[in-house]
């Protein structure tokens, strides 16, 4: 007997509309969309000289890009044929605007959004950057952080050797060990005898 299947036909969509995965220039662009939708909603959707200014902006940007009308051309047509993104024309404007359609094709609720777009927009994360970073974008009230939460990798901000990528180019870091209880102030004692 085989086992049920839980698999939603919008899963299916989905996948199928991710594959091949986003080019860099694809997820800036969805990333700056979702973000713009949410912080200036007088001026969203964005022409395509909006677009480029969002996408190449430097705050809130890691890395910071530098692309041009023909780079976010061919992007946009892409993402346009898997149902990503919609060109449209306001009554009364002579200038395409354009808009996301992740929300829509993914089933995704706005604090997903916001996850999603700081992630877009600035790569790897820890929890608490994605939390100080996803609050202007979508309210999570009630949440809070809990310790030893399985499923939630903790990793600390650390150097080139270690951090969030160790664990994806195989370094060290690579186990996921549950986090060590310490005294509030034993920073500053591991501080004092480095000295």
């Amino acid at each position: 007997m085989e086992p049920p299947s839980f698999t939603r036909t919008n899963d299916l969509n989905a996948t199928a509309m991710l594959t091949p995965p986003l080019t860099d220039v694809e997820v800036r662009l969805l990333g700056s969309l979702i973000e713009k939708e949410v912080t200036t909603p007088d001026n969203y959707p964005l022409s395509l000289g909006a677009l480029g200014a969002a996408c190449n902006q430097s705050s809130n940007r890691d890395p910071v890009m530098q692309l041009d009308e023909e780079t976010l051309a061919p992007a946009i047509v892409a993402l346009r044929r898997r149902s990503l993104l919609r060109a449209i024309q306001p009554a009364g404007s002579r200038v395409t605007k354009y808009m996301h359609l992740l929300g829509e094709t993914l089933s995704l609720d706005a604090r997903e959004l916001a996850v999603l777009c700081v992630l877009m927009l600035r790569g790897q994360q820890t929890p608490g950057e994605l939390h100080a970073r996803t609050a202007r974008l979508a309210e999570f009230g009630g949440t809070r952080r809990r310790r030893g939460d399985a499923g939630v990798a903790h990793h600390p901000r650390t150097g080139a050797a270690g951090g969030p990528n160790a664990a994806a180019a195989g370094t060290e870091g690579a186990a996921l060990r549950p986090p060590v209880e310490r005294h509030p102030c034993s920073w500053r004692l591991g501080a004092r005898r480095r000295r």
